[in-house]
């Protein structure tokens, strides 16, 4: 028959659980955002794409 867990069995449970959680997923470093061009460098790549094709 399976015994009742209590409150202190489900929170050592939890924390079992959190911690093996911890260890599967490293921590995650922050990403350095993308360089993105902006207006005047878009408009000369699309011009320059243009010319060339000609």
């Amino acid at each position: 028959m399976a015994n009742k867990r209590t409150k202190s069995d489900k929170a050592q449970r939890q924390a079992n659980q959190l911690e093996k959680r911890a260890d599967t997923h490293p921590e995650q470093t922050p990403k350095k955002p993308k360089a993105r061009e902006d207006f005047s460098q878009a408009a000369a790549r699309i011009v320059r794409e243009a010319t060339e094709q000609k």
